[in-house]
């Protein structure tokens, strides 16, 4: 039967059970009936579909994972990035909520195969994995908006360096978190580049082009991102002046000449250029983010005069060019005849204050809004009000409830204090972390040129230790 078996194509077995008569399969004599079973067809396979089949163990028990079609590795790799982003936003401050979530989504839907493999590990790079990830993807996702309607002038490599300037912390000290840049100074950047001159936006992109080079080499040391942001922030400083520039420099445009606020860019492009990151990042800000017990922040020169030194923080933190020329001398110094000293001095008696030595008696301060709007104003690009707050917990808890969202925006709050034994004196918050009655606030006095956290709960609270003495938050100025 293993003959017949095989000439009609039947299992042997299948022959035997449908022939009971056949008492030895190995033994079939002429004349002897036979029925053959129906051959067995194979099972037509369905097309493949577009779908995700789970992992099935082959004939060893192994796992073998299904191939993925390229349409299929797009959508795992947009979804599991929304995903990991919106974690680390909740991580950092608050999560993603449906807008932006929407807008994330729609823009990774616009990209496929590389093009989506690089964006989607930039964000992991430099973004979800960030002390800042909450205000550097807002940062990103405005920036991308704003792409979509100038994409001439707002390209990628402006997006991702303008949101690394966000993200990447300045210092590894608890007071350096902070990125180069705010929120608000990336879009300010963004907002000067689409309303300058096209002349000035091609010196512009010169700059960017040559950061961390010379002679179209790579410089030994230079970090070319830095040096990027920092070009961008001092873009963002002059957003006005660049957007809108004054009639004298509509000329010089004309004649092929920059700006008077482009070339002061220029020229700080130049000095930098190649320069080590931890050097461009000390001569960027006036803070002190080293994280060693020393005081190292910038300091009144006068006994009245914090609220120009506050200005002048102020500026120093949106300006690197003005950090700069700051420090072409010690910070950290209560030396008058100097031009910190006499920057103080003159806003100070400006304003109808009297400066006289730290330990002198018969200073006169005045309202920390007139300096601020003369000396950082035009920079910051903001008009400073003084809002002044009623001695009550829950007037402190709004106040640090309307600076806890500027500050993640990227803008500082200058802030009075009054003392418990009377007088007053003008600090800056410029950073907070955490959240709801576990915040804290990264506090510069200049007085002592002290940067340290405050907590949230402490000042509301008030009686608070404000560095150089105590007392509660007396006013803010937005």
């Amino acid at each position: 039967m293993t003959g017949i078996a095989r000439q009609h194509q039947v299992p042997l077995n299948d022959l035997i059970q449908a022939n009971p008569q056949i008492q030895n399969p190995d033994r079939i004599f002429p004349g002897q009936e036979l029925s053959i079973p129906a051959r067995q067809q194979p099972a037509v396979q369905a097309p493949p579909v577009d779908r995700f089949e789970p992992s099935q163990p082959n004939v060893f028990g192994q796992l073998v994972q299904p191939q993925l079609t390229p349409v299929q590795v797009d959508q795992n790799t947009r979804a599991s990035t929304v995903a990991d982003l919106d974690q680390a936003m909740t991580r950092t401050g608050q999560g993603m909520n449906a807008t932006e979530r929407q807008a994330l989504e729609r823009h990774l839907n616009g990209l496929s195969g590389p093009a989506l493999q690089n964006e989607t590990q930039f964000l992991r790079d430099h973004v979800v994995n960030s002390p800042n990830a909450d205000r550097a993807a807002r940062t990103y996702l405005e920036l991308r908006d704003m792409q979509s309607a100038n994409p001439s002038r707002i390209n990628n490599d402006v997006v991702h360096t303008l949101t690394r300037g966000v993200a990447d912390r300045r210092t590894d000290a608890a007071a350096g978190q902070e990125g180069l840049m705010g929120r608000q100074q990336a879009i300010d950047a963004a907002t000067a580049l689409t309303r300058m001159p096209q002349s000035e936006y091609n010196r512009v992109t010169q700059m960017l082009n040559g950061a961390g080079q010379r002679g179209g080499s790579p410089i030994p040391g230079a970090d070319a991102q830095t040096e990027r942001a920092l070009i961008l922030e001092s873009v963002a400083a002059r957003r006005d002046q660049l957007s809108n520039p004054p009639v004298w420099d509509r000329i010089r445009n004309a004649v092929g000449q920059p700006s008077r606020a482009m070339s002061d860019i220029q020229t700080y492009a130049d000095q930098i250029r190649g320069t080590p990151r931890n050097e461009l990042i000390q001569n960027s800000t006036v803070l002190d983010l080293n994280g060693d017990a020393a005081a190292e922040a910038l300091q009144q020169r006068f006994s009245h005069s914090c609220a120009p030194t506050t200005a002048q923080i102020a500026r120093a933190e949106v300006d690197p060019i003005y950090a700069r020329q700051l420090h072409q001398e010690a910070i950290h110094s209560t030396a008058m005849d100097t031009a910190i000293g006499r920057e103080q001095r003159a806003s100070l008696e400006e304003h109808g204050g009297v400066a006289v030595a730290r330990d002198a008696a018969g200073g006169r301060g005045v309202n920390t809004a007139l300096p601020l709007n003369d000396l950082a104003a035009p920079y910051t690009n903001r008009t400073y009000t003084r809002n002044e707050l009623a001695d009550t917990p829950d007037a402190r808890q709004q106040a640090l409830d309307r600076a806890d969202a500027l500050l993640r925006r990227g803008v500082d709050v200058p802030v009075a204090v009054a003392w418990d034994g009377g007088g007053g004196h003008a600090q800056i918050l410029t950073d907070v972390r955490g959240s709801g009655n576990n915040r804290e606030y990264l506090l510069t006095d200049p007085y002592n040129g002290e940067t340290r956290w405050l907590r949230h709960q402490d000042i509301v609270n008030g009686h608070t230790n404000f560095a150089c003495g105590t007392g509660r938050l007396r006013a803010t100025f937005e």
